[in-house]
C-alpha cells in the first residue's frame, strides 16, 4: 500500500448533490461527505473537477465548503476554478480548507458533439 500523502491515500472528487428543483442540496452533500469518509476516503475535493461548480454562485460554493468541512474530520479541498482566472483568484477557500485545486478556464464555444472526420 502506498504511503499516504499530505491529504491521505484516498481522496474523492465528490459530486455536488442538487435537489429536485435544481438547487444546491446542502443536507445531501453533508450526508454524502460523511458516507464517503466513513467508507474509506481520507479527504474530499469539492467543486473541483466534477463539473457542477460552474452552475453554483460564489455564495453557494462557500456554503457548500463550510457545511462539508464542519461535517467531516477529513481534509476538504475547495476547488476555486471558474471561467475567469481573475475571478478564480478572488475566490479563496474558507479556512480551514487546506488547499484549493483549480482548473484552467475552458475554451468558450467548444462543442461537446463528436467531430466528424
Amino acid at each position: 500500500m502506498p504511503a499516504p500523502g499530505r491529504f491521505g491515500a484516498v481522496i474523492c472528487a465528490m459530486v455536488t448533490p442538487f435537489d429536485e428543483q435544481g438547487g444546491l442540496d446542502i443536507a445531501g452533500a453533508v450526508k454524502l461527505a460523511r458516507w464517503l469518509v466513513e467508507n474509506g476516503n481520507d479527504g474530499l475535493v469539492l467543486t473541483g473537477t466534477t463539473g457542477e461548480a460552474t452552475t453554483l454562485s460564489d455564495s453557494e460554493k462557500v456554503e457548500l465548503w463550510k457545511a462539508v468541512r464542519q461535517a467531516v474530520a477529513a481534509p476538504v479541498l475547495a476547488g476555486t476554478g471558474t471561467a475567469s482566472t481573475a475571478h478564480s483568484v478572488e475566490l479563496p477557500p474558507p479556512p480551514p480548507c487546506p488547499s484549493s485545486p483549480t482548473t484552467s478556464p475552458s475554451a468558450p464555444g467548444v462543442s461537446s458533439r463528436r467531430p466528424r472526420w
